[in-house]
């Protein structure tokens, strides 16, 4: 047989390869999609088949044409566009394994100022331990934008755990499937942008869609104790239902959000009896004193295992001292002024910036006191220990003449700083008796509505009543939202950001322009 003979050959063998791997392809694809009775592995044959026609007629294309390539390989122009290629497919290469390794090894970096965008450590140990699987079931329409927070924020919890199982449902598009979900749930409030928690047959609403109360629904629908705070009445204590800047209404909403059973107390009411249920006594900042025997039941509270929150409003004396300085805590009878960390230069509203090491205080933001009395420790009786929690700053003082309306410090009768603002105490279990804790404010005003949120107030009232009700695992869930932010500065940063701006800026372009001058002058 000749050369061209077999030239010929080999072209009628390439193309016949080529016409049976377009048929083997194109056959697979029709059979997958309109004869679906057909057996898979007959479609997979017709795969196999035509890709292994593809290989063969690349092959017989290259020796047919090996003079050719050959002399294009000898080229310039072939050998630049050959590292091209190479080039192009190493990078390729890079950025698939990089993808591959992406997939399997999941970490991002959240670098907004209030970590908007990560669970908080609380959040991932709640979801982390939780033993059986939840349904959570959420209402959201289509673009909506709440409803787009509520899936990112999913996708969170889905990171750190797969025993929570989110089905998104819209409402407008799908009025099925919310028909036969409210038939089956008939007291749920329907309602768009709510998420419902269902364990084991139990339906729990989340508050809202913010990780906070989330994750209170979860803890909810998995506790089978609601957790019970009562806060003390009939003494001129804060409202906890008021919503003018004195009342407690946030402060209340946010002990709900944490599936707290929030309730008031009038022990004149009771006959001087605390609830068996009161897992804490919340006594807001009282301007009367309490009765002898309103004392005494609190005492009795106290030793028997109780928790005690108590706020000290300055200038009044609330009869808690006494109970206090058992726990070897002693609330003075001052103002504390700090005429370096303060708001907007007030010097009787001190802010606490840095704290001592604490669960209360881990990541707290500063905190504000408006006109607080100062608690010291004194000696602790034996099985108590007590720790400070916030101090006004090494510039503070304990003013001790409360008819002296000056800020300045008279030694004579003032004590130095730092003072103390917040103390904790915690007893050792006995036998039956279960182990005490009491936390002492100088101040009640800090968790009043006005100053609520706009600093750390908020997040150390609701970690210090969990820490009171031994719920260790809910200690600093910070809140998270979008809403503006309020920028408290004390004196000196008010100073510093002066001298800085207004009067150090043109000072600095002064100086260098007399010293340009003077240079020229020299030369």
């Amino acid at each position: 047989m000749s050369t061209n003979q077999k030239n010929k050959a080999l072209d009628w063998g390439i193309t016949i390869i080529g016409i049976l791997a377009i048929a083997f392809l194109a056959g697979a694809l029709i059979i997958a999609n309109f004869f679906p009775k057909v057996p898979f592995s007959v479609v997979t044959g017709l795969r196999y088949g035509g890709f292994v026609a593809i290989a063969l007629f690349v092959i017989g294309s290259g020796v047919q044409n090996k003079d050719f390539l050959k002399d294009m390989a000898g080229r310039r122009t072939t050998q630049n566009g050959a590292n091209s290629l190479v080039l192009t497919i190493a990078v390729l290469a890079i950025i698939g394994l990089l993808n591959w390794f992406g997939t399997r090894y999941h970490h991002r970096a959240d670098l907004t100022s209030n970590q908007q965008f990560s669970l908080s450590p609380q959040s991932k140990q709640i979801v982390k331990g939780l033993k059986d699987e939840l349904k959570l079931t959420a209402f959201v329409r289509n673009g909506d934008q709440q409803g787009r927070q509520l899936k990112d924020l999913m996708a969170e919890y889905g990171y750190v755990t797969d025993k929570l199982k989110l089905e998104m449902i819209d409402p407008d598009r799908e009025p099925g499937k919310v028909k036969l979900f409210f038939e089956s749930h008939p007291t749920a409030s329907q309602r768009a942008n709510v998420l419902m928690v269902e364990n084991a047959g139990k339906l729990t609403e989340a508050q809202g869609v913010t990780e906070q109360e989330i994750t209170a629904a979860i803890l909810k629908a998995t506790q089978t104790k609601q957790l019970n705070v009562y806060f003390l009445t009939g003494h001129g204590e804060l409202d906890m239902d008021g919503f003018q800047q004195e009342g407690m209404s946030q402060a209340k909403q946010s002990l709900e959000k944490q599936n707290y059973k929030v309730q008031k107390l009038s022990l004149f009411e009771t006959k001087n009896t605390i609830p068996a249920d009161c897992d804490v006594l919340v006594v807001a900042g009282p301007r009367q004193a309490l009765m002898p025997q309103e004392l005494k039941t609190v005492e009795e509270f106290v030793k028997k295992g109780g928790k005690l929150y108590a706020m000290l409003a300055p200038g009044a004396n609330s009869g808690l001292e006494k109970l206090l300085s058992e726990y070897g805590i002693t609330a003075e009878n001052d103002l504390v002024v700090d005429p370096r960390a303060n708001l907007f230069g007030d010097a009787a509203v001190p802010v606490v910036q840095t704290y001592p090491s604490h669960a209360i205080t881990q990541g707290l933001r500063p905190t504000i006191y408006p006109a607080a009395r100062s608690l010291t420790l004194g000696t602790a009786p034996s099985g108590v220990t007590v720790t400070s929690l916030a101090e006004a700053s090494d510039m503070s003082f304990s003013k001790r003449n409360l008819k002296d309306r000056s800020a300045d410090f008279n030694a004579a009768v003032d004590k130095k700083g730092p003072v103390k603002l917040a103390v904790a105490a915690t007893t050792t279990a006995s036998g039956s008796v279960k182990a005490s804790r009491l936390l002492a404010v100088g101040n009640a005003q800090f968790v009043a509505n006005g100053f609520y949120s706009g600093a750390g107030n908020g997040d150390f009232f609701v970690n210090s009543v969990n820490w009171l009700a031994e719920q260790d695992n809910l200690v600093s869930i910070p809140a998270k939202d979008n809403a503006p932010k309020q920028l408290f500065l004390t004196n000196q940063q008010q100073n510093t950001i002066f001298l800085a701006t207004v009067a150090g800026a043109p000072a600095a372009m002064l100086f260098a322009g007399g010293f340009v001058w003077w240079r020229r002058r020299r030369s």
